[in-house]
C-alpha cells in the first residue's frame, strides 16, 4: 500500500535471469549427460530407438538440476535482496 503497485515487480529481472540460466543449463545438458552416463555404464552408445533406464534419467536430471542451481543461485540472491529492499525502513542501510 505504501510502496505502490510497481513494488510488486521488484526483482523481476533478476528472477527472469535466474530462471533462464537454470532452465538453459538443465535442458541443454540433460540429453548429453544422459547419453554419456549410459555409455560410461554400459560401454556402448545409446541406441536412438531405445529408451534409457529410469534410474539413468533420474541421475542425469538430478545432476543437471544441481548444476543449474549452483550456477543460478547468485541471481536468486540478487532477486531476494531487490525484493527485500523495498521493505526496509528509511534509516536502515541497504
Amino acid at each position: 500500500k505504501e510502496e505502490g503497485f510497481l513494488a510488486l515487480f521488484g526483482g523481476l529481472l533478476a528472477s527472469l535471469h535466474r530462471q533462464i540460466i537454470f532452465t538453459c543449463i538443465r535442458v541443454g545438458f540433460y540429453s548429453y549427460l544422459r547419453d554419456s552416463l549410459y555409455e560410461a555404464i554400459y560401454s556402448q552408445p545409446l541406441d536412438p530407438n531405445s529408451t534409457p533406464p529410469v534410474y539413468l534419467k533420474f541421475l542425469a536430471g538430478s545432476i543437471t538440476s544441481a548444476l543449474g542451481i549452483l550456477v543460478a543461485n547468485p541471481s536468486d540472491m540478487v532477486k531476494v535482496r531487490l525484493q527485500a529492499q523495498g521493505r526496509q525502513s528509511e534509516g536502515t542501510p541497504k
